[in-house]
């Protein structure tokens, strides 16, 4: 069994094994990913640059591998294309939408890009634009739309023909706060009954939704397994601190073995959390780590042995790719999407 199971009964599942692709000069986008993903939402997190769109854009029978094998159900992403795209929903990062037309008339058309019969359209309109709550601004045209609801419709046009996977990449990109989190709730209600893959590089995306998460790095999965166990590789890492003004250059100028993830500045100094083998200067309190903080721990290497005492506690780590975290960290954007 591919690393990473879940997911009970007899529910479609996606099985990816060994799975590479390489771009021009050698470039290695994904590199022997194994991983098994059952139904309900899972979250797949990493740095931009990390893989996580080229893993998406294989799955949704885009773009083909270079080597390994990946499956949806019984169908092979190299052999089955139309299968897969039978009971497939896709939303990409980038969503091209006709702005002069409307709400209802995109979906229509969509519709009958799927393969919908005519009689049957107007229903399965009406079913999708219930489900994202788009009736008010059915007859609306694309280009007067918010951010958000031109995401709602484009959740509704991958809803069309009631998928049973559904992908959706970067959802939340550029919505605001409140948008948000009406996005995420509705993911978590679309994933009953289906396999919703939820891509994102923002971990507030997937804490409170996911059943399981994954983390791509350097197209390497450095972990699979449930909320907590991501959680758990930070712990024992994290401390908050004081820092008056006279040794602000411990935030600005951080050892090796310290990294800032929060700073509030207030009058006299700061109050900081960091991440840390030990507590920093001996003067760290020790926290409980969020999903946020082990997230971070795991890119930038500061989790390697928690990670190792994973096994079988709930995650599946990965080795980390030959060289450490992506530049920049966290939010790196070394390599190929």
């Amino acid at each position: 069994m591919a690393a990473g199971g879940w997911g009970g009964g007899d529910g479609l599942r996606v099985v990816t094994q060994g799975l590479t692709r390489r771009y021009g000069r050698g470039v290695m986008a994904l590199d022997g990913v194994n991983l098994e993903i059952g139904e309900g939402l899972f979250g797949l997190l990493g740095p931009n640059g990390a893989g996580k769109t080229t893993l998406m854009r294989i799955l949704a029978t885009l773009l083909p591998p270079t080597a390994g094998r990946a499956t949806v159900g019984p169908y092979d992403v190299r052999r089955d294309q139309h299968e897969i795209r039978r009971i497939l929903g896709y939303l990409p990062q980038e969503f091209g939408l006709y702005r002069r037309l409307a709400v209802g008339e995109v979906l229509e058309y969509v519709a009958g890009l799927k393969g919908i019969a005519p009689g049957r359209r107007r229903a399965e309109v009406d079913r999708v634009v219930e489900i994202t709550n788009l009736g008010d601004v059915r007859r609306r045209p694309v280009g007067a739309l918010s951010g958000g609801m031109k995401r709602r419709l484009g959740i509704a046009q991958a809803l069309l023909g009631s998928p049973r996977l559904l992908i959706v990449d970067e959802p939340t990109a550029g919505l605001d706060p409140e948008e948000r989190i009406r996005f995420r709730n509705l993911l978590s209600e679309l994933g009953r009954g289906r396999v919703v893959i939820l891509s994102t590089h923002v971990v507030a995306d997937v804490e409170s939704i996911a059943l399981r998460v994954g983390v791509l790095n350097r197209g390497h999965l450095v972990f699979s397994g449930d909320p907590e166990g991501l959680r758990g590789l930070a712990r024992g890492l994290v401390w908050e601190l004081w820092v008056p003004d006279e040794h602000i250059d411990r935030i600005t100028r951080p050892p090796q073995s310290v990294h800032p993830i929060s700073t509030r500045m207030m009058p006299g100094g700061a109050e900081v959390r960091v991440l840390s083998p030990e507590s920093p200067w001996g003067e760290g309190r020790p926290v409980e780590p969020t999903l946020e903080d082990g997230y971070v721990a795991l890119v930038l290497g500061f989790a390697g042995d928690a990670a190792a005492g994973q096994r079988g506690m709930g995650g599946t780590p990965y080795p980390q790719a030959a060289g450490g975290p992506a530049p920049g960290g966290a939010g790196g954007d070394g390599g190929w999407r």
